[in-house]
C-alpha cells in the first residue's frame, strides 16, 4: 500500500529531528587521551638535535629491548622495563606515579633522571599546583669536595658513580645552541651512607673544583642515577666525544646485575611529555545550549522549506495515472495522424510507444493485458504488411484504438 505524501513527509521530519538533537547532545570535543603530541625537547620521537631519537634507536639496533612509555607509571611497559630513562619530563610525577616509580626501583630498577624531575606533594595537584618537591633529597657535598673522614669517605673501587665515569675526558655539551667540549679534569667520587635508610647509599662523581657529573642513589635492589647535564644525551652530542661511554658504562653495570641471559629493557619516559592538544571551536565556548538551539532553528528551516516545496508543487499521479496518461497522449497523436491520412505512421508510433512502457513494466502485468497486449502486437504486425492498403489499414488502426483503450483500463485490485 502506497505512503502518503503527509506520512512521508512527518517521517522524513521526526528521523532528520532525532538525528540534530542527537548530534546537539554529542560531546564536540575530543577526548583528553586523544590528540596528544610529544615535544621535540628530550624527546625519544624527535631526530631533531634537541631530541634523543639517536639514543633510542642507538639501543634499539644494539640489540636491547627498547620501547617508549606512553602510560603512566606502575602500568606493563613500567614494570617491564629494567632500566628506565626519564629526562626533562613536562608533567610531574603524582603522587600515585611517584609511589609506582619508588616501588619500581627498590624492586631493582634503574631509572636515569634529570636534575629536575618534580613530584607533587599532595593528592590534589588542580587545588595545590605548586605544591612540589624533588624526586629525591640530595646532600651539600662537602667542603672542597675532599672525603671529611666522617660521614664522606671517598668511592670505594667498582662503585656505580666510579665505574660510570672511568675514562671520562672530555664531553659534547650545549642544549639550544651549539655543541661545546667540556674538559672533564680530574674526575673523582665522593660517597656517604643515607642516615635514614641504613641500606641505602648517595655517590657523587666531581670534576674540576666541585662540579657534580652525576650522582647515584642505592633504593632497595635498584638506583637512581641523576644527570647534572642530560644534554650529554641529545642527538647533537651523544655521538661526539665521551658521552656514549656514560650510557655505556650504565649498560655494562646493568648486566653485571640482572640474572645471567636476561637481557636488559630499556624505556624512555614519554608520559610525562605528552601535551594534549586541545580543539576548541565556537560550541566549546558558547556550550550545549546555543548548540542545540542552532540545530533546531535549522529544523524549523528544513520544515519550512518542505511545507513552501508541498504548497508550489504541482500534484503528482500515481505510477499507473501517468503511464495511462501517456498512452492517452500518444493515442490522440495518432487519432491526429489519423485524420491526414497517415494511418501506418499512426500505428508505428503508437505501438512503439506501447511496447517500450510494457517492457519496462510500468503498467501492472496482469492476463488480461497480457493478452491485450498480444492483440495489439498482432494488429500492428497486419498494417505492416498493407503498403498501399489505405482503407484495411484505417480499420486496423481504429480497431488497434479500440483495443488500447480496453488495455489502458485500471484493474479492479489496482
Amino acid at each position: 500500500m502506497a505512503i502518503k505524501r503527509n506520512t512521508a513527509i512527518g517521517l522524513a521530519a521526526a528521523a532528520l529531528a532525532a538525528v540534530l538533537i542527537l548530534l546537539a547532545l554529542i560531546p564536540g570535543g575530543r577526548r583528553e587521551d586523544d590528540g596528544m603530541r610529544s615535544l621535540d625537547y628530550y624527546s625519544a620521537f624527535s631526530a631533531s638535535p634537541a631530541g634523543i631519537k639517536a639514543l633510542f634507536l642507538f639501543l634499539k639496533e644494539s640489540g636491547y629491548d627498547t620501547r617508549r612509555l606512553l602510560q603512566q607509571p606502575g602500568t606493563g611497559d613500567w614494570k617491564a622495563s629494567d632500566l628506565i630513562f626519564m629526562l626533562e619530563p613536562l608533567k610531574p610525577l603524582t603522587p600515585d606515579g611517584l609511589t609506582a616509580l619508588q616501588r619500581w626501583v627498590r624492586g631493582g630498577g634503574t631509572l636515569v633522571a634529570s636534575s629536575g624531575v618534580p613530584a607533587m606533594q599532595r593528592a590534589f595537584p588542580d587545588v595545590y599546583p605548586s605544591a612540589q618537591e624533588g624526586l629525591f633529597d640530595e646532600p651539600p657535598l662537602p667542603e672542597n669536595c675532599a672525603p671529611d673522614g666522617g660521614q664522606w669517605t671517598a668511592c670505594a673501587a667498582g662503585s656505580w658513580a666510579a665505574s660510570m665515569t672511568e675514562g671520562i675526558g672530555k664531553l659534547s655539551m650545549g642544549q639550544m645552541g651549539p655543541p661545546y667540549d667540556e674538559i672533564i679534569d680530574k674526575p673523582r667520587c665522593l660517597g656517604r651512607v643515607d642516615a635514614e635508610d641504613p641500606d641505602g647509599r648517595y655517590e657523587a662523581a666531581v670534576y674540576g673544583a666541585c662540579r657534580i657529573l652525576l650522582s647515584v642513589r642505592t633504593l632497595g635492589a635498584g638506583r637512581i642515577i641523576r644527570l647534572d647535564a642530560p644534554e650529554i644525551l641529545l642527538n647533537g652530542n651523544i655521538g661526539r666525544r665521551d658521552n656514549l661511554k656514560i650510557v655505556l658504562g650504565i649498560l655494562g653495570r646493568m648486566n653485571e646485575t640482572l640474572p645471567e641471559r636476561k637481557a636488559v629493557k630499556v624505556g624512555f619516559d614519554e608520559y610525562h611529555r605528552l601535551l594534549a592538544e586541545k580543539k576548541t571551536s565556537v560550541w566549546d565556548v558558547l556550550g550545549p545550549g546555543p548548540k542545540l538551539a542552532f540545530y533546531q532553528l535549522l529544523f524549523v528551516f528544513f520544515l519550512a522549506a518542505l511545507g513552501l516545496a508541498r504548497r508550489f508543487a504541482p500534484a503528482s499521479l500515481p505510477l499507473d495515472e501517468k503511464v495511462r496518461t501517456s498512452l492517452m497522449q500518444t493515442e490522440t497523436l495518432a487519432g491526429i495522424l489519423d485524420r491526414t491520412g497517415s494511418y501506418g505512421l499512426a500505428l508505428h508510433i503508437i505501438h512503439r510507444h506501447v511496447s517500450k512502457k510494457w517492457k519496462e513494466n510500468t503498467l501492472r502485468r496482469t492476463p488480461r493485458r497480457q493478452k491485450l497486449f498480444e492483440a495489439l502486437t498482432s494488429l500492428y504486425l497486419r498494417s505492416r504488411y498493407m503498403h498501399g492498403r489505405g482503407r484495411e489499414c484505417r480499420k486496423i488502426l481504429r480497431e488497434y484504438r479500440d483495443a488500447l483503450q480496453d488495455f489502458n483500463r485500471r484493474e479492479k485490485y489496482e
